[in-house]
């Protein structure tokens, strides 16, 4: 009876044991499949929204291109034209009569277009309104024949064609044409072309596709080349490569889908992606987000229950210090270092190394762009990071100090425009966890993601040191025990706030 009434206590204590591992295991999963489906839901919409955007102004272009097609004045004026250079008199009274006419139409009627061509039935373009380099030059010569354009004339239209984008260069940017045949009295006489620049296009995904920092939607064209403006690279439209797996997808099978990958930066980006058409030409169209937007978002939605979790994990993280003295420190030249003080923070360039020492009770922390900057702060328990309630921050008054906050605003004012913000690198370095929240949290609240977060907390050790050399992309972090022995942690060891907040969302 004994051993029965035993055994049956041991199976309630295993049960007891696997309900909260069956919990957590559940928890993580449910965080998982919230975050990869909100990120999804949201991009598949914008997605949709884009594409029913851009349907809408590409129809709108194909009628007016068809409405050319049975436009008398317009094809008056064609022919008019055709004769006069012709005869070679296109600087007469009738040619420059003719000219405005051809202007005043084009202006009031067709101003949606880059340009208007006229092409004779030998290739030549007698008329052009922006009269640019190919302004009677011809198609069959060496500099054209090559082109998508040229290629599309030798096919000899009947009906209105569309010529997909590539590199036009008269107008030294990326074109799509429209060829509308001319016929008059049952016979063909040229074509008029209407030149599509990438304007259009670019203000609907630019000001409706870029959600949050990092969000973008994107053409790509049938070689995989970026075909709009990226909101990260410049001078990029058809010569930046995209051989993603959304592209891959997409033009290989021609299915819509989403998915967690590696952008044309390497970067990982939710990704909703689908093939769209239009007449005979094929587009990748792609809807993106950076997973570090998307994970800080989130822990900034559920700070409360997520950075717990968080601190569980950064509580468990290895080091593996080197024993080491602080003769660095010691020994440094003093022409080119810059010493912080407790409560202060400043910046280097330059062959300047900045140096704090016994942060303690204090915070350490740094900010740099590799060869180009950086900043260190010897951040006090007198400010608002250490989370001070209303009558702590009341009594302090002018005591009381936000310099996180003021590190970044000084960055992002004197140092790199707010768009680049996404390239500083920060520490936080401290014996204790009573800053880190407040810390991370001014940082979040500035447009900091948080795999821009790297973590030192050693709350064993008495205090630690900073060295940081921003020519070299290196920061020294010497720890101090009770005993004061002294020990390094290497930059490659510190802990990624961006990477435990993927494990604790069970993101891979």
């Amino acid at each position: 009876m004994k051993a029965q009434r035993s055994k049956v206590y041991k199976n309630i204590l295993l049960v007891m044991i696997a309900i909260p591992a069956i919990t957590l295991s559940f928890n993580y999963a449910q965080s998982t499949i919230a975050i990869e489906s909100m990120a999804f839901n949201r991009l598949a919409s914008l997605r949709a929204e884009q594409k029913e955007r851009l349907e809408s102004f590409f129809h709108r272009q194909r009628a007016r291109a068809e409405e050319v097609r049975t436009n008398e004045q317009l094809e008056r004026l064609f022919l008019a034209m055709l004769r006069i250079r012709r005869a070679g008199e296109g600087g007469s009274v009738a040619g420059q009569r003719v000219q405005k006419g051809l202007d005043v139409l084009f202006v009031n009627e067709l101003g949606m277009f880059y340009d208007m061509l006229f092409v004779d039935l030998q290739g030549k373009f007698f008329h052009t309104v922006r009269k640019e380099d190919d302004f009677l030059q011809n198609l069959n010569d060496h500099k054209f024949s090559d082109s998508l354009l040229a290629r599309a004339f030798k096919q000899t239209p009947k009906q209105v064609t569309f010529v997909d984008f590539e590199y036009y260069h008269p107008s030294q940017e990326a074109a799509a044409f429209f060829i509308v045949p001319v016929t008059h009295e049952n016979r063909l006489n040229g074509y008029i072309v209407l030149q599509l620049a990438l304007n259009g296009i670019n203000d609907i995904l630019i000001n409706y596709g870029r959600p949050g920092r990092s969000g973008e939607t994107y053409l790509v064209n049938a070689h995989s080349r970026l075909l709009t403006e990226s909101r990260f690279l410049e001078d990029d439209k058809l010569q930046q490569r995209v051989t993603t797996e959304a592209v891959d997808q997409a033009l290989r099978s021609g299915q819509e889908g989403t998915r967690l990958l590696r952008d044309y930066r390497n970067k990982r980006v939710f990704s909703a992606f689908e093939t769209f058409t239009f007449m005979e030409s094929r587009w990748v169209l792609i809807a993106e987000q950076d997973l570090d937007e998307v994970v800080t978002e989130t822990l900034l939605e559920e700070m409360d229950r997520l950075f717990p979790r968080i601190i569980e994990r950064l509580q468990s993280h290895r080091y593996h210090p080197l024993a080491v003295s602080d003769r660095l420190f010691r020994s440094t030249n003093g022409e080119s270092v810059k010493r912080v003080d407790v409560g202060e923070f400043k910046r280097a360039s330059g062959e300047k190394v900045l140096i704090t020492q016994g942060v303690s009770t204090c915070t350490g922390v740094t900010a740099h762009i590799p060869g180009q900057f950086g900043y260190m702060a010897h951040v006090t328990p007198t400010d608002y990071v250490y989370g001070h309630d209303f009558w702590t921050r009341w009594f302090l008054g002018d005591h009381g100090s936000n310099r996180v906050e003021e590190l970044v605003k000084r960055i992002t004012w004197n140092d790199i425009p707010p768009a680049q913000r996404g390239r500083i690198r920060f520490t936080v370095h401290a014996t204790h966890m009573h800053s880190l929240q407040g810390v991370v949290a001014q940082l979040l609240k500035q447009g900091i993601d948080l795999s821009q977060i790297d973590v030192v907390i050693r709350q064993e050790k008495q205090s630690v040191s900073l060295l940081m050399d921003h020519r070299k992309n290196r920061i020294l972090s010497l720890w101090r025990d009770t005993t004061g022995q002294m020990e390094q942690v290497e930059m490659a060891q510190f802990a990624n706030l961006g990477t435990l907040a993927e494990e604790v969302l069970g993101v891979r």
